[in-house]
């Protein structure tokens, strides 16, 4: 049967489509993590996620969790590519905690894009990106023309003060390793989809 991942605030669970489609069964398969997001599907039973707080990719497989890397700032978001290896959207180092308190990590970093093996070889991909800093890239997908498209919303650690939020971008990672601002937006962009034909 098909399984679709959902990743709540502090565990990773799939949720079961079962017999008859209106009686899904979830199935949590770890908890106690840090900030799990970006679920990547690698097969049935079978998916890596980031751990912002936790600074860390992990594997899930029914033998258990198994930590891919360990990396400095925040992992926010990954996505596979078309070469097998995770990309990660690095937002820096933090995370929300509450609506009104946030995780800075110790080890911060400038924002960036990196590239993942399953087997633990991290490598930065962009460092330099465009537009106004704080960097904080947080999804990435790669579109129809090759290029690796991600968002970045910039300084939402600004949040509540709607004032001193200065907007974000979509960016694109073209092949050649050159970075460009696509998009730039008054408002925080967050997660990207292309449509199955590839027009939208």
């Amino acid at each position: 049967a098909p399984y679709t991942v959902s990743i709540p605030k502090r565990r990773l669970a799939l949720w079961h489509i079962g017999e008859p489609a209106l009686t899904p069964r979830i199935d949590v398969l770890a908890s106690d993590l840090e900030y799990p997001e970006g679920p990547v599907w690698h097969g049935p039973r079978d998916v890596t996620f980031v751990e912002l707080a936790g600074q860390r990719v992990q594997r899930w497989t029914p033998a258990g969790l198994t930590v891919v890397a360990t990396l400095g700032g925040a992992p926010n978001g990954a996505t596979l590519g078309p070469d097998g290896a995770l990309y990660l959207a690095n937002n820096g180092g933090l995370a929300p905690r509450s609506l009104d308190a946030m995780w800075f990590a110790d080890d911060g970093v400038t924002g960036r894009l990196q590239r993942l093996t399953l087997d633990g070889e991290l490598a930065d991909l962009a460092v330099e990106l465009p537009g106004p800093e704080p960097h904080r890239p947080n999804d990435l997908r790669f579109g129809p023309d090759g290029a690796l498209y991600y968002t970045d919303p910039g300084n939402w650690e600004a949040f509540p003060d709607r004032k001193a939020y200065h907007g974000g971008v979509v960016g694109r990672l073209d092949p050649d390793g050159q970075v460009h601002t696509f998009a730039a937006l008054d408002e925080f962009p967050n997660g990207l989809a292309f449509s199955p034909d590839w027009r939208r």
